[in-house]
């Protein structure tokens, strides 16, 4: 009599599964793409900014390293409030001609609280896509009239991206200040269409087997009776 393993489920299906995950992984693991929460505070130790001008928002910008997307997965900075209550917000701009142009839609960080005592580090999820060689900004800003202070460090760890300047919003328009200031990018390199494409088609063929099997197995088993 014919016989179907009757554990043909681990023993065929799921190696060939698992073995087109590990060959094809759907998206690489997060890293850091640029760096410096682990240097030394420069003097001054952080730059201030309200929602009351002059002064109302820094900007980091970073260019993207040729070769793959990054999914953006976490936005890491140095900071303290100062009599602010309000969320402290970071967005992610577009590049014009050297300074931040605008916020890039297809990015989104969330709020979270930070404290009033030392400069201390705060984790912001994000989402969205950096597309190689390309530029972007980091961006701070708040809507209190109270102070919020970004951590100024030293120089930057690239990893995936390289730091391409310090920008202050003063007085309606943007100055270059230099500074780099605390900041840790994580993201995750994007998948190639091609790659993706070949995934799917081996999941397809796994489904197509197990379909295979169970009618075999069904066929088997009404025979036999």
């Amino acid at each position: 009599m014919e016989r179907i393993h009757p554990d043909w489920k681990t023993s065929v299906v799921l190696p060939l599964v698992a073995a087109v995950t590990l060959c094809f992984p759907l998206e690489g693991t997060a890293a850091f793409i640029l760096d410096n929460l682990g240097t030394d505070f420069d003097d001054p130790p952080s730059l201030g900014f309200s929602a009351i001008p002059p002064t109302t928002g820094y900007a980091v910008g970073f260019q993207i390293d040729a070769g793959s997307d990054l999914a953006l997965s976490t936005v890491t900075i140095t900071a303290r409030a100062v009599n602010n209550t309000s969320p402290f917000v970071l967005q992610i701009f577009t590049d014009a001609g050297g300074i931040p142009g605008s916020a890039d839609p297809g990015f989104s960080i969330s709020s979270a609280p930070i404290g009033t005592g030392a400069l201390a580090d705060y984790a912001f999820l994000g989402s969205g896509t950096f597309l190689a060689g390309s530029t972007y900004w980091l961006v701070a800003s708040t809507t209190d009239s109270g102070d919020y202070e970004w951590g100024n460090r030293g120089t930057y760890t690239p990893n995936g991206a390289t730091f391409s300047g310090t920008y202050v919003f003063f007085d309606s328009a943007w100055v270059d200040v230099g500074f780099p200031l605390s900041m840790q990018l994580d993201a995750s390199p994007v998948p190639e269409p091609a790659q993706s494409g070949m995934v799917a088609a081996l999941f397809l063929v796994a489904c197509s087997m197990t379909h295979i099997i169970r009618r075999r197995a069904a066929s088997i088993a009404s025979t036999s009776r």
